[in-house]
């Protein structure tokens, strides 16, 4: 049997819940399907009200009657990528490769199914294989962006720098405002501290003049590269556009921490303890902002808070360690 894909949505959500559900309102067409089931043992019958409950969001039943379907059908390749899909979107990532490889053999060359192949691959980290499905993709159509995006994902999860950083701009040759490529590539530059990153970082902007991902991503670039002047103001902007950033008070209270504004520090870790109370490494900070100014009751609750939230904190630990032998 050969399989047709349309376009594919990838949702990420958790479904299969285990509480008691309302019973399913009928209407016309699951009756349809209904009937279609109780007239007789038809695996295409259990395949079309799978597909119903799996657009309804209704993960448990559509899992039932997809494994119904392959029960009488074991060749039933329609409703292995079915199974598939619900797999993918239950992030069970493992049985939804298996389903697929099931219509592999007969759909190699088709585009959605490499694509969700080489997907899934990434999230199990088989970077090899996605470069394969994504090269695949490269076979029936040489300007897919998304399968050099894949591609060059794929690279950088190998750690091949060089390799990820051309395949993503060959992305962008393909799709000049694909946002995603950009970001990526901003975050590869800055990783390596050239000043490329900030044109990228431009760009995503430019693209998504609302996301504050890439706004960030310029600070903490000029952070890295110990510009802490251009880091504070960027920083700065964050809070007063977005004053619940709590990652933005506390980069800012990590360079006062830097240049010895003790006070100041203080004033971000807490102000990101307030926004985000389980904020650990905000603890520890505000611990070494009591610590440097000899408060050492103060950063000893404050480490051992740290300490609540993730006991294996190392640098919480050696510090706790470090106060009780001054006390």
């Amino acid at each position: 049997m050969r399989i047709l894909f349309g376009v594919a949505i990838i949702c990420f959500f958790v479904a299969c819940s285990e509480t008691k559900k309302p019973a399913i309102p009928v209407n016309a067409e699951l009756q349809k399907l209904n009937e279609a089931i109780e007239s007789g043992n038809d695996a295409k019958a259990y395949l079309n009200r799978g597909i119903y409950y799996l657009e309804q969001g209704l993960n448990v039943e559509s899992l039932n009657d997809l494994n119904a379907c392959i029960d009488i059908d074991s060749n039933n390749t329609d409703c292995y990528y079915q199974r598939a899909k619900l797999y993918y979107q239950s992030k069970k990532y493992k049985p939804a490769l298996a389903d697929l490889e099931h219509c592999y053999a007969e759909n190699k060359e088709d585009i959605v199914l490499n694509k969700m192949m080489a997907q899934i691959c990434l999230y199990l980290n088989k970077n090899k294989e996605a470069i394969g499905f994504s090269n695949n993709i490269l076979k029936q159509d040489i300007h897919n962006a998304e399968a050099y995006f894949l591609k060059a994902y794929a690279f950088k999860g190998l750690n091949d720098t060089t390799k990820a950083i051309s395949s993503f701009q060959t992305c962008l040759e393909q799709n000049p405002d694909l946002y995603k490529a950009h970001m990526q590539l901003a975050l590869l530059y800055s990783g390596l501290k050239d000043p490329l990153a900030l044109s990228y970082y431009d760009n995503a902007i430019r693209i998504e003049p609302m996301a504050l991902n890439p706004i960030y991503g310029k600070a903490m670039f000029y952070q890295r590269v110990n510009k802490y002047a251009e880091a504070k103001k960027i920083y700065r902007d964050i809070i007063t556009s977005n004053p619940q950033y709590e990652k933005a008070y506390f980069n800012l209270g990590f360079l006062y921490l830097k240049q010895d504004s003790l006070s100041t520090a203080q004033r971000m870790f807490t102000m990101a303890i307030k926004i985000a109370p389980y904020y650990t490494d905000a603890y520890y900070n505000r611990g070494l902002c009591f610590e440097k100014a000899n408060k050492l009751k103060e950063a000893l609750k404050d480490y051992k808070q740290s300490l609540n939230f993730d006991p294996e904190h190392i640098l919480a630990n050696e510090a706790v360690q470090r106060i009780n032998g001054s006390l």
